[in-house]
Parts: structure tokens; C-alpha cells; sequence
């Protein structure tokens, strides 16, 4: 049944994965529409959680702390890694921010002292082959790497896997109800708001003039075609967020972490592959196909 769930949530994390995407491709509107985006399905699966689970008591400090730097560093890791895709080599940023479940296995390892079988480590290994198999084929026109992206990947990395770290740490501690990740997911959706507000002002100062004239708004029935088709993909999206966030927390502390976050990060990483050949029509290289078959294999040997 956990492994079940464990496909449910990597499923749910490519649903969101898949409409930030679809997002950029089809709504277009440079960085200040997508921070919108990005603060309306934060907002989305707030509600979701808040509707689902309720609050069944008044929070205690640690979890409203907890839960306060999840948000921030949710909207932080999110924020710096698409400026390290864009600044930076993106094969090597690819597989830096993949490699950050270390951060929550060692966290398991030392605190819940779980281990791992020797069938996982062949598997970890392999997963590692996988996400450098990934990026390479996805690599192109690669940029040189600087001071500003070493600093903002290593950042992006430390924040990614250290919210995996909160979640466990909030989930272990008993927290059943929906405010944890209700109350992240706010403050994420106020970070983003406050990105939003960042390009505004840069777009009104002449900063990002290529990005302001980029895209201009649909008028009359387009509008509200446009609008109506954002807010969609939004709330499918801020779903997708929110079912997978609320699987991987319970399981959290139902299985090892050695088998949950690979099982999750290498999943991701080939359901991602084989939605993007399908559905966005991006040509499966024969890098892609060894890297998606490898995946599998490493998630196979993980399961066992």
C-alpha cells in the first residue's frame, strides 16, 4: 500500500510539474505573470489543506515555526533554481537540485537511526546515474558556471532538501491536522506575491523592458479565455502540489527515508521525461531512454 501511495505522490508532483509547464508555454506573460501563478496554486493547496483537514487545535510554537520556514524555503528553492537554470549550467543545476534528498537522508540516518540495504545503495547509485543521464539530455548551450551561481545553487540545494527535513520533523511530532502545510503554503504564496511585486517595480523602472513588452494581455472574450484557462491550470496545479506534499508527509514517517525520497526524486525524474515526450512533444533522445530506463531500474532495486 505504501508503494502505491509512494506512485500517487510522484504522480501528483508531476501534475504540478507538468501545468507549471504548461504555464510558461501556453500563458507566457515572462517572470511577473509566473510568480502569480506560482503565489494562486500556493493559495490553492492552502485551501485545500485548511478544507480538507481543519484545525483541530490551537498550533503549538514549534509547528508554526516549522511550518513557517517550509513556506519560504519552498518559495526560496523554487525561486533560486529557476535562476540557477537560467544563469548557470542547467545539466549540473539539474542534478545538484536532484541530489538534495541527501539532505533528508542523513537527517533520517542520524535522528530516526534507519539504514539502508545493500540493494539500496546499488539503487541510490543508480538513481545518481540517472539524474546525470537526465541533465545531459537536456543539456545545450550551456552556460559557464560563476561565484553568483555556486552560491545560488548550493543555496537552492540546502533549501529543497531541508524541507523535506521540516515535513518529517512536523509529521514524526504527531501533527495530523491541515494547518502545517496549510499555513506553509500561505507564507510560499506571500513570498511569491513579494517576487511579483519585486518585477513589477523593475519592469515600471526600465529594468526588464524585453520582459514587459514580451507579452501583452488578450482584450475582450480572449481575455476572459485567457483568464479563465490561467485559473485552471492554477488550481490544477496548486492539487497536484497539495496531494503530493500531504502523501509524502504521512509516509514520511512510514518508511525509511532511504526508500521513500529516491523512490519519489527518481519517479519524479522519469514520469517527468515520459510526460514531456507525450504530452509537450519533446524528442526522446536515445540519452533520455537509457536514463528513463535506468530510473526504473534503480526504483526497483530501492523497493526491495
Amino acid at each position: 500500500m505504501d508503494y502505491l501511495l509512494t506512485a500517487a505522490s510522484v504522480c501528483f508532483f508531476c501534475l504540478n510539474g507538468a501545468m507549471t509547464r504548461l504555464f510558461q508555454l501556453k500563458m507566457k506573460g515572462g517572470k511577473k505573470a509566473l510568480r502569480l501563478y506560482q503565489a494562486g496554486f500556493c493559495l490553492v493547496a492552502s485551501v485545500l489543506n485548511l478544507a480538507f483537514f481543519g484545525i483541530n487545535a490551537l498550533p503549538g510554537t514549534k509547528t508554526v515555526i516549522l511550518s513557517l520556514f517550509f513556506g519560504i524555503l519552498f518559495a526560496a528553492a523554487s525561486f533560486l533554481g529557476a535562476e540557477c537554470y537560467e544563469k548557470g549550467p542547467m545539466s549540473l543545476t539539474s542534478v545538484i537540485l536532484n541530489l538534495s534528498l541527501a539532505v533528508p537522508l542523513v537527517y533520517s540516518f542520524i535522528v530516526f537511526g534507519e539504514s539502508i540495504s545493500t540493494t539500496g545503495i546499488a539503487g541510490l547509485a543508480l538513481l545518481c546515474v540517472t539524474f546525470v543521464l537526465s541533465a545531459l539530455s537536456a543539456s545545450g548551450g550551456q552556460k559557464k558556471i560563476n561565484t553568483a551561481w555556486i552560491v545560488m545553487v548550493a543555496l537552492a540545494f540546502v533549501a529543497n532538501g531541508t524541507t523535506a527535513v521540516l515535513q518529517k520533523a512536523d509529521a514524526a511530532s504527531g501533527s495530523s491536522d491541515g494547518f502545517f502545510l496549510g499555513f506553509a503554503y500561505f507564507v510560499g504564496a506571500l513570498c511569491f506575491l513579494a517576487s511579483w511585486a519585486v518585477e513589477k517595480g523593475r519592469e515600471k523602472s526600465g529594468k526588464c523592458a524585453a520582459d514587459a513588452a514580451a507579452f501583452v494581455l488578450p482584450k475582450g472574450d480572449a481575455l476572459a479565455k485567457y483568464l479563465m484557462a490561467a485559473i485552471i491550470i492554477t488550481v490544477v496545479s496548486g492539487g497536484g502540489s497539495f496531494v503530493g506534499n500531504m502523501v509524502l508527509g504521512k509516509l514520511s514517517v512510514r518508511m525509511d527515508a532511504a526508500v521513500l525520497y529516491p523512490c519519489v526524486n527518481g519517479g519524479l525524474a522519469v514520469l517527468t521525461s515520459v510526460a514531456s515526450a507525450v504530452f509537450f512533444k519533446e524528442k526522446m533522445s536515445l540519452i533520455k531512454i537509457i536514463s528513463v530506463a535506468v530510473g526504473a531500474a534503480a526504483i526497483v532495486l530501492l523497493a526491495i
